[in-house]
């Protein structure tokens, strides 16, 4: 295993880059992709591992959507900690029906 050594990730810049390298096979599905990539305040992460995450979630959510239906992929900032729409912030699944992460 490779040793974490966390560098600056803009997340809203990696996020809009996986919508644009997915966008092909959204288009073959007939998916609608929306975003709204609000600026948020760069994080410190591995790019790469932030990056196969994303794709991952997104790709899971173009196949949940079946053809023809809409993905909304959102980042959010609160002046706090950071949010992030559709995840699952612990042990047993999403909370706060897909909307996002609830405030705290």
């Amino acid at each position: 295993p490779r040793e974490f050594t966390p560098e600056p990730v803009e997340l809203g810049a990696l996020i809009e880059a996986v919508v644009a390298l997915i966008s092909e096979d959204a288009a073959q599905r007939q998916v609608e992709v929306d975003t709204d990539i609000a600026r948020v305040p760069m994080i410190k992460g591995q790019e790469g591992q932030l990056r196969q995450v994303t794709v991952n979630l997104v790709l899971n959510a173009l196949e949940a959507a079946g053809d023809g239906g809409r993905v909304r992929v959102s980042l959010a900032g609160s002046g706090g900690p950071l949010e992030g729409a559709g995840g699952a912030p612990g042990p047993g699944g999403s909370r706060g029906g897909g909307q996002g992460w609830p405030k705290q």
